[in-house]
């Protein structure tokens, strides 16, 4: 501590608060002086934060650039030579175009090769490993409340440091580095003890944890690196995702958790032509006139079946399932809702149209998309949770909580499948980048394809609640479920790429047979049954259950399904507003005599 300026920001917080928690300790430590190697490092590491890790980055972009100019330079080549001969002016505007590129693309070679050849060579790729070693080594020994006086420097170091090796160098030679294994087990094992850690108070600190934790489960050798590490650390780095989830900023949470899941979903693949590039995500609570974005690299899927398992022990323990799912299930409607909004907006104004509009609308459909795959992974690692078993011993009225919320989460995207289509179509008119509609119809079909390969028993079940929901269209339905096998078998037949497979088309059969079954089934009782339920004798909230339940000490009335959906964000009474002590199971109305 003091062999550090006093004014930087520590880990635990401010320094002069630091210094009044941790008077004792410090007095303890008063008289350890630094040596010379803890100021190098000190300084060194200081060096690269305020300005080496810039440089590296616009190195990298400058590089880049030359690529573009490259590729500029071919595609008017080519227009050059699809000109027609009589096309005098627009040959010769053509030919001043491609002297321009081409003195731009040679002069931005010559300095490309520079820069490879001597800041981003093997040398200084060897130096900021050495660099990050180091400071990792120093972070992990740090005991104690010593752990709070680590200036945030330090871990903005490392992860810059990780970034830099990851987008500026090239990939092969640093897979190929000897150190590589250890760096990845070491870079591993500090993220799954720092990722969401109560003892780092700077927000921006445990946002930059949590950006480059995406980064790290986003390619193959990193994310083994991660499930090689003791089961100690795996369930510690799970448990401290999962426990943060509603706490922090859930965007990173969900991309890093749908890291593990992706490749297993139902038809969740992307274009091989999408692997390795990378783009900016809008992220959300961008203020008017500013623009908060995210780097995010698109690799090839890498599933981890180990943190499947991890994350689905968390969701069978207790209730940890059933309020997971209700956190995910709020966060979806509201995405779906901004998503719906926005492209309105968009179709209302198109002159209003600029990129930061067309991005927040991309955000919230990505992130609808990405919600939509986590109750695909619910669906598929704890069926149990999303489906009511009436034949259970006990009654679970949580998962008919989900399976009512899940019925309307299909009516609400099928119905609206009709406006997505036409917006999408709108906004490749006005040549902004188009929303594939399909990865939400893929996910909301993978839902249900994963109830019925999980839980066929319960399939029955969940398929009579959706059909005798108001709102649901059974040709809708099966245009909706079929739109992903024909764009799937489309795609098959070219060359632009796979989506569906041919096990997965087989799927999508079976279960339209299975809905028209049960359809048919519904319909033959309905015509043999005339027995009605009185109105009554309804729920008040949602008029299409029984009255089961009764509040404590209002005595008000409403199904077991609708009071505990309405208890997990209130504590009062839905009617009379009064404080709920305990909810008891309805006593039977007393039967009045006609005489009296």
């Amino acid at each position: 501590s003091s062999g550090i300026n006093a004014e930087l920001q520590r880990v635990g917080g401010n320094h002069s608060h630091l210094k009044k928690e941790f008077k004792d300790y410090l007095a303890r430590v008063q008289d350890v002086e630094p040596d010379d190697m803890s100021h190098l490092l000190n300084h060194t590491a200081l060096l690269f934060h305020l300005g080496v890790y810039r440089r590296l980055l616009s190195a990298d972009l400058f590089c880049r650039e030359m690529v573009d100019h490259a590729a500029n330079l071919h595609a008017v080549r080519q227009k050059i030579a699809k000109c027609p001969p009589g096309e005098t002016d627009v040959m010769e505007d053509l030919k001043q175009c491609e002297a321009v590129l081409e003195k731009d693309t040679i002069t931005t070679s010559r300095m490309t090769a520079w820069i490879k050849t001597v800041i981003l060579s093997e040398a200084r790729m060897n130096d900021i490993i050495w660099m990050l070693r180091m400071l990792l080594h120093t972070v992990e020994n740090v005991e104690g409340s010593a752990f709070v006086f680590m200036p945030e420097f330090y871990m903005i170091a490392i992860l810059n440091m990780y970034r830099a090796l990851q987008e500026c160098f090239p990939s092969k030679a640093l897979m190929k580095h000897r150190q590589a294994p250890v760096l990845f087990r070491e870079l591993a094992q500090f993220f799954s003890k720092h990722i969401c850690s109560e003892e780092i108070k700077s927000i921006d600190v445990k946002d930059h944890i949590l950006q480059s934790s995406v980064t790290f489960v986003n390619y193959r050798h990193t994310l083994q690196a991660l499930e090689r590490l003791p089961e100690a650390s795996c369930h510690h780095f799970m448990s401290s995702i999962v426990a943060q989830y509603s706490k922090s900023n859930y965007v990173h949470l969900s991309r890093m958790l749908i890291r593990f899941w992706k490749g297993h979903g139902f038809a969740y693949r992307d274009p091989p032509e999408y692997y390795g590039k990378r783009h900016e995500v809008l992220l959300p609570g961008v203020l008017a006139g500013t623009a908060c974005y995210m780097t995010v690299y698109e690799v090839e899927p890498n599933p981890s079946v180990k943190y499947q398992n991890l994350f689905s022990s968390f969701l069978l323990q207790g209730q940890n399932g059933a309020k997971f799912t209700n956190i995910v299930f709020n966060q979806l409607n509201s995405c779906l809702t901004e998503f719906m909004n926005s492209r309105l907006e968009i179709r209302k104004n198109p002159s209003n149209y600029n990129t930061l509009v067309e991005r927040s609308c991309q955000m919230w459909y990505d992130l609808t998309t990405i919600l939509v795959r986590f109750l695909e992974m619910i669906a598929a690692l704890a069926p149990q949770i999303m489906i009511a078993n009436p034949e259970a011993m006990v009654y679970d009225a949580t998962s008919e909580i989900n399976m009512e919320r899940l019925v309307q989460l299909v009516i609400q995207i099928m119905n609206r499948n009709k406006l997505l289509v036409m917006t999408e179509e709108h906004i490749i008119r006005q040549k902004f980048s188009s929303i594939d509609v399909l990865k939400l119809n893929a996910g909301i079909t993978g839902i249900i394809i994963h109830l019925n390969r999980n839980a066929p028993h319960l399939m029955e079940i969940f398929l009579r609640k959706l059909i005798t929901e108001q709102g649901f269209d059974l040709p809708v339905f099966q245009r909706f479920i079929t739109a992903t096998k024909e764009v799937g078998e489309r795609r098959n037949r070219g060359t632009e790429y796979y989506f569906v497979n041919e096990e997965e088309v087989k799927e999508i059969d079976d279960l339209l047979s299975m809905v028209q079954s049960v359809q048919r089934s519904i319909d033959v009782e309905s015509h043999q049954s005339e027995a009605t339920i009185s109105e009554d004798d309804l729920c008040p909230i949602c008029y299409s259950r029984p009255v089961s339940a009764m509040f404590v000490p209002c005595r008000h009335k409403s199904c077991r399904a609708c009071i505990t959906q309405y208890l997990y964000n209130y504590k009062n009474c839905f009617f009379c507003k009064t404080g709920i002590q305990e909810v008891v199971d309805a006593e039977p109305e007393p039967e009045t005599d006609p005489s009296t």
